[in-house]
């Protein structure tokens, strides 16, 4: 009986460790300086950043501090376009991917490989007012979904 149940616990077990082996452990998060249209539609490209990783640590995903080769990274990338003294039009796209060094036969410089994991995209119009927390809400349903398109393409 104790020979079965400590085979139960090890199965368990190492199962546990292969799915929390499967999800992202780490990340960079990064994204462009602000422009004049962020500046215009009072939107910080630091604060959407901030949100990304705020995200990222409710999931126990550990933040990078630099981007380093075989590492996973969270780009955003905003445009802003002033239309009113109240709105702004904007395009915003989150991009999950690993950057990785190839080694092609005849080549002496390795290649950089951009590996895309997930993308999500959305072009719309907000009040200025709120756009900022709208925007920040958006990628932090969008890191929730990226961590799960993740978990189960490598499973």
């Amino acid at each position: 009986m104790k020979k079965l149940f400590l085979l139960f616990f090890l199965t368990v077990l190492t199962l546990q460790n292969f799915a929390v082996a499967q999800s992202i452990r780490s990340a960079y998060v990064f994204s462009e300086e602000d422009d004049d249209g962020n500046i215009k539609c009072q939107f910080s490209n630091a604060s959407a950043v901030a949100a990304t990783k705020s995200a990222l640590r409710y999931n126990r995903v550990d933040i990078l501090q630099q981007n380093t080769i075989n590492s996973i990274a969270f780009y955003i990338n905003v445009n802003n376009i002033e239309t009113s003294n109240q709105s702004c039009t904007f395009a915003l796209e989150l991009q999950v991917y690993v950057w990785s060094k190839v080694l092609v036969p005849g080549v002496t410089k390795p290649l950089n490989l951009k590996s895309l994991i997930c993308e999500q995209g959305l072009a719309g119009s907000y009040i200025k007012l709120n756009m900022q927390d709208r925007i920040n809400q958006r990628l932090k349903s969008w890191v929730d979904l990226c961590i799960a398109e993740f978990d189960k393409k490598t499973q």
